[in-house]
């Protein structure tokens, strides 16, 4: 087992500065490391990591290390001087676009059409955040939101909303409870298997899930 600090020594030499997020083989450097990501269609590891950068590519060896893979996200980082943040879309895309979310179905505007191309796509692509970044925000519908509007689209806002919240807390019922790592936004942890516990530690912006 390597020595922790000699490891984050290490890291801190050899993946300091910029990382860019399209190379190929390039692990993300620690979060005890300081870097500037550059953007280039993978999402940063500011806002998604992965627990593991090495994943079985056949059935059996997945079965015989039995490794399991988690992510961890952090919808709003901070981001450090050279970085950009994440660009606003306000989406219209295809005939129609399908929420991944709400499945709720939006018309678009015709104004989000664009000729294709010699090399077959989109003439304005590195002008489209959406196809060219891996992070970047959606401009949402006021249907979408959990104010006002009622109706079917609310409902099923609601519905979704305390859906993730009793899949992120239904692992910690039962005699095989687990831990869950919750780290808050001045980056205190904390490691509980109380459900009780981990939902006062959430910051939770929906009504329906608040309730």
């Amino acid at each position: 087992m390597p020595n922790p600090i000699s490891v984050i020594i290490e890291n801190q030499n050899s993946a300091r500065g910029a990382f860019i997020t399209n190379e190929q083989g390039l692990l993300p450097p620690l979060v005890t490391t300081k870097y500037v990501v550059e953007d280039q269609g993978n999402s940063s590891p500011r806002y998604v990591r992965s627990s593991l950068y090495c994943i079985p590519a056949t059935a059996d060896l997945l079965k015989t290390t039995a490794l399991s893979i988690t992510l961890t996200v952090s919808p709003m980082p901070r981001t450090v001087e050279g970085e950009y943040e994440p660009p606003i879309v306000n989406f219209d895309a295809g005939h129609r676009f399908q929420s991944l979310m709400c499945k709720i179905t939006t018309v678009v505007s015709t104004e989000y059409f664009q000729h294709l191309g010699h090399t077959g796509q989109r003439v304005d692509k590195y002008e489209c955040p959406e196809l060219v970044m891996g992070t970047y925000d959606f401009l949402c519908k006021k249907c979408l939101g959990t104010d006002s509007f009622q109706g079917k689209p609310q409902l099923i806002s609601n519905i979704n909303a305390s859906q993730s919240m009793v899949d992120a807390i239904r692992t910690t019922l039962g005699p095989r409870s687990m831990d869950k790592h919750i780290v808050d936004s001045s980056g205190k942890a904390t490691i509980s298997n109380d459900g009780a516990s981990s939902m006062k530690l959430l910051h939770i912006v929906h009504p329906a899930v608040k309730l």
